[in-house]
């Protein structure tokens, strides 16, 4: 299946995703939509806000979408999804649903650009009619965030998620691209995510994590665009690869800490 665009069917899909929203449908419909045999085999769904389809945008918005609602649980019943993209809405809020976890083929999330708060979530639960006990026979329920090692490219930026930025995203092991930046994570940076690999792109910026930068980013194998600026990070930046070819602007705002390259 390929990435959907604002069409015949990708608009019902995401109306039957976000719960609450403006001309959401019934939830009858919603659950025979997401449950029907054509539904659960899609691989890529991408739903962008910048939606030039006159239904989707809000007054004074030019060619911006705005959508209100919470991501229904019901969407990670679509168990083959490789790419989800929920992203620009601005009126999305709640939280990411925590079964998340158990989709085994994800490889892109991404859920930049609304307002989704809470904590990433770091285990499965059940988010389904079926009882608990059900899904806790399956081997699936009990897989953690950190688990999906098939996620590369995870995006949360622009949202209000709070807490500690979660140790188990270090443990994934082809995650390569980490953007965390403009929400309101807090307590310090865990040593096991900047001791993943390699990334091409870590951005932890406009958050408000504090304490040192952890020397375990000196293990990884490389690491291309890396962004800590904007925090409280205090002490010395520490010395040796990547740190000693990056850019002041990667510590800009953090007012005490200190050497090179500030």
């Amino acid at each position: 299946m390929g990435i959907f665009s604002f069409a015949a069917v990708a608009l019902p899909l995401l109306l039957s995703i976000l719960s609450g929203a403006v001309f959401a449908c019934p939830p009858s419909d919603r659950e025979a939509l997401l449950s029907s045999t054509a539904i659960r085999r899609f691989t890529d769904v991408s739903l962008r806000g910048e939606s030039e389809d006159p239904i989707l945008q809000k007054p004074g918005h030019s060619n911006s979408g705005y959508m209100t609602g919470s991501i229904n649980p019901s969407v990670f019943q679509l168990d083959k999804l490789s790419t989800l993209i929920i992203a620009d809405w601005k009126g999305i809020t709640g939280q990411i649903p925590p079964c998340v976890a158990p989709l085994p083929n994800l490889r892109v999330l991404d859920l930049i650009g609304n307002s989704l708060s809470g904590k990433i979530p770091t285990h499965a639960e059940s988010c389904f009619t079926e009882s608990k006990q059900t899904h806790r026979n399956n081997p699936s329920f009990h897989r953690r965030f950190g688990n999906m090692n098939r996620l590369a490219d995870l995006d949360s930026s622009i949202n209000k998620l709070r807490g500690q930025i979660p140790a188990q995203l270090g443990k994934m092991k082809v995650l390569a691209t980490l953007n965390l930046h403009n929400n309101m994570f807090s307590g310090t940076i865990p040593a096991a995510v900047l001791g993943n690999s390699g990334y091409m792109v870590l951005d932890l910026s406009f958050n408000n994590p504090k304490g040192s930068v952890p020397k375990s980013l000196l293990s990884a194998k490389y690491v291309g665009h890396l962004d800590l600026s904007h925090n409280r990070l205090c002490g010395e930046i520490p010395v040796g690869t990547p740190f000693d070819h990056l850019e002041a602007s990667s510590f800009d705002g953090n007012e005490f800490l200190c050497g090179n390259p500030l």
